[in-house]
């Protein structure tokens, strides 16, 4: 028989990000943020003690678009203490934070403390509790979570619409969670890269007749492929075009006529 507890270590293992919403009352923004729970690959979506009318539940579908399921599943819940009971870090949320003097309670972490956390302490249950729209959360929901994030704004105008916060939230806690993202390139190997740089300096070589020039050609060609990491697909165009160009010169270079002599 499986041991509960080895089972529980297994489960651990797969991120599990639970975004958790206090008192909404925006059927647009419920709608938005539905949405990013399928873009985010947010597990699940919990609503504490909703103070959406009918109306604004028809809004909220409506703006869901193609993710109405997510309400569908969305889990009530009355306090933020049930929604967050069970999670390795509890993340609160809010645009008022103090750095200095003696209210602790708002001392605030940046969203890159929060990944470095969950990074160096390997967490994967994760959740994040976004206040009311109107007013936040209030102080005792922020002593029940773990840490107070804020996201750094313009002071002139420093409170983010609650469906923005979460796209940068989510976003960011997507990119430490599943580092393995659909868009990342495969960069290039170094010996390829490597044989990018001979076959350059060797058309250079060709064509430029100055030793100290061409010092300064070959740094600031590594400069530029070091800058620009190319991929592996990248950097094999480029060295096909290279090897071709430095064959062309080498069978033509006796001609007196031949492209890239020196003037």
């Amino acid at each position: 028989m499986d041991c509960p507890f080895e089972r529980a270590i297994v489960m651990s293992k797969k991120p599990h990000i639970r975004l958790v919403l206090v008192e909404p009352l925006r059927g647009i923004n419920l709608g938005l943020i539905a949405r990013l729970v399928l873009n985010f690959s947010v597990s699940e979506l919990v609503l504490v003690n909703p103070q959406l009318d009918e109306e604004e539940l028809d809004i909220a579908y409506k703006f869901s678009s193609r993710a109405q399921s997510v309400l569908e599943s969305a889990r009530v819940v009355y306090n933020i203490r049930e929604a967050i009971s069970d999670v390795e870090l509890s993340i609160a949320t809010s645009a008022i934070y103090r750095v200095r003097g003696g209210n602790v309670l708002r001392r605030p972490v940046t969203i890159e403390e929060v990944k470095s956390i969950i990074r160096e302490r390997r967490l994967r249950h994760i959740a994040v509790v976004l206040g009311r729209e109107t007013t936040g959360l209030r102080r005792r929901e922020i002593e029940e979570c773990d840490v107070l994030l804020s996201l750094e704004t313009s002071s002139d105008y420093p409170a983010l619409n609650i469906s923005n916060a979460a796209a940068i939230i989510l976003y960011n806690l997507f990119t430490v969670l599943y580092p393995s993202g659909s868009i990342r390139r495969k960069p290039a190997e170094r010996i390829v890269l490597d044989q990018l740089l001979d076959y350059f300096i060797k058309i250079v070589s060709i064509v430029i007749d100055d030793d100290r020039y061409i010092k300064h050609v070959k740094r600031a060609f590594k400069n530029i492929i070091g800058r620009s990491v190319p991929d592996y697909r990248e950097a094999g165009m480029l060295l096909n075009v290279f090897r071709k160009v430095y064959y062309y010169i080498q069978k033509y270079k006796h001609d007196k006529d031949y492209i890239g002599a020196n003037p």
